[in-house]
């Protein structure tokens, strides 16, 4: 992943500036950790999907599996978002 935009956000997963959310992108204020990622890299986006679209996660590095294993991790598992950076800066 590339780096500057790796520790853009994980920055932005720690800071306070984020409520952590499920399911979607963005929903009432709430984000998902690609959420997170996508308005830190200013994309614009319909913020009631689930998904970034390929393009955008190849412009940033982060492959599809990443990508999809991310998302388990805030939805599915559970994880805080200070979780996620930890995961985020040993494997990506």
């Amino acid at each position: 992943m590339n780096k500057e935009i790796k520790e853009n956000w994980v920055a932005a997963l720690r800071s306070d500036d984020y409520s952590q959310g499920t399911l979607y992108l963005c929903n009432r204020g709430r984000y998902c950790c690609l959420g997170v990622l996508a308005d830190v890299e200013g994309h614009k986006y319909d913020p009631n999907t689930q998904l970034l679209p390929g393009d955008f996660l190849k412009t940033v590095e982060l492959s599809e599996h990443n990508a999809g294993r991310l998302m388990e991790m805030n939805d599915d598992e559970g994880m805080s978002f200070e979780e996620i950076a930890d995961w985020i800066e040993e494997k990506l």
